[in-house]
């Protein structure tokens, strides 16, 4: 909010932070020309701080979808798997009914 704050405070004309970034003397003198009060100094940690919760929040969705990837494959092993053991089961009963009808022959 102080960042969006101080930005348009600048005469109203929005700089863009990269250029405040990488000129923030070129940024405080232009201000102080015009007798604008600003700190630059904070409007840099704020962005940042800003820059941090990004690729914080960047690292967390990554995350999720991981587990989202691993869940999807994870069900779908499960159905090979459950499919694999019904074959399995089928095989084992026609092997006994044969076995019995063997026995009771």
């Amino acid at each position: 909010m102080i960042l969006s704050k101080a930005i348009t405070s600048y005469n109203k004309i929005m700089l863009d932070i990269k250029f405040i970034r990488e000129n923030p003397e070129k940024v405080k003198k232009g201000a102080e020309d015009k007798g604008i009060k600003i700190d630059i100094d904070e409007i840099i940690q704020l962005d940042k701080e800003v820059v941090v919760l990004r690729k914080a929040q960047q690292e967390l969705l990554e995350e999720r979808n991981k587990a989202a990837r691993w869940q999807r494959l994870s069900a779908a092993m499960a159905d090979r798997q459950r499919q694999k053991t019904l074959k399995k089961v089928k095989k084992l009963r026609k092997k006994l009914m044969t076995s019995r009808q063997s026995l009771n022959h």
